[in-house]
């Protein structure tokens, strides 16, 4: 009898241990798989190395673009505002428009666009208009620029004279709706029509006082430093009088700049310490 009890209980025991030695099998088999899969997948991101670099270092050095206080050179074709200001401007064909009278930038700090009088090409009288930053190719390196403008005589005769950041106050109050119709007409020409919202010339910004967060002022702004882009990356400024030793430029980040007030009455401040600026890089111009 015991021998039959005995006999029933492996019969009903040994399915259930070979289904879970299957089911054990079975997971250890899929982890093996998996392992495999994972392998493969690894292996296979793996596969080009050095593009997998040159994405890391090229994600590393964008970060330390945004987060630097300071520069020590101009950017890649980069350049500065003032060998901009007072270039000639051409047209593919080859016919001098006149010159860079000025840069108009937003108010993060890109260029939108350039200011030049056509009036003697034109063979009328004085006629400012600003140019849109995208219809403007430049050829040839930092201090050899050539700048062209894929536009005719007569869109030239066409556009509408640029307004002034003074005329545009003077006649804010009785032509709002009139100056808001040139404007939207003038950006969908692929120019500007007056200086943006929180905007300014670069020559304005150009010879400005930069103070510190303390009230102490460092020294004035010598140059502006642009991207490739159009995009100001950083203020020049003297600072050597403000430490009490011989000259020294530093290339102050653009995100280190504060600007408050209007357009025409700016105050600049950057975030910077006396012994930051003595141990800042000195700028290495490419004029």
């Amino acid at each position: 009898m015991n021998k039959l009890h005995t006999f029933a209980f492996y019969a009903l025991v040994t399915p259930a241990l070979t289904l879970g030695a299957g089911s054990v099998l079975a997971q250890y088999s899929g982890d093996l798989d998996s392992g495999r899969l994972q392998q493969g997948t690894q292996i296979g991101q793996d596969a080009n190395p050095k593009a997998d670099r040159e994405r890391q270092r090229n994600q590393r050095d964008q970060s330390r673009t945004q987060a630097r206080s300071y520069l020590d050179s101009v950017p890649q074709n980069g350049m500065h505002a003032s060998n901009l200001m007072g270039t000639t401007v051409y047209t593919n064909s080859d016919d001098d428009i006149g010159s860079v009278d000025d840069l108009i930038l937003d108010g993060s700090g890109k260029v939108v666009a350039v200011i030049v009088g056509v009036g003697g090409f034109l063979g009328m009288g004085e006629k400012d208009i600003a140019i849109g930053w995208d219809d403007v190719t430049r050829t040839g390196a930092a201090d050899e620029l050539k700048l062209r403008v894929n536009l005719t005589r007569d869109a030239l005769k066409a556009a509408p004279e640029f307004v002034t950041v003074d005329e545009l106050s003077t006649t804010r109050n009785t032509q709002r709706d009139h100056n808001d119709q040139r404007r939207a007409q003038m950006q969908s020409r692929g120019h500007i029509a007056a200086v943006p919202h929180n905007g300014s010339h670069a020559s304005n910004l150009i010879g400005m006082d930069v103070e510190t967060n303390d009230d102490e002022s460092i020294g004035s702004v010598d140059d502006l430093v642009i991207d490739s882009n159009g995009q100001v990356v950083a203020i020049v400024v003297s600072v050597g009088g403000f430490l009490g030793i011989g000259q020294k430029d530093v290339a102050i980040g653009w995100g280190n700049v504060t600007r408050s007030g209007t357009a025409d009455d700016q105050e600049l401040r950057a975030n910077v310490t006396r012994d930051a600026l003595k141990s800042a890089p000195e700028f290495a111009s490419r004029n």
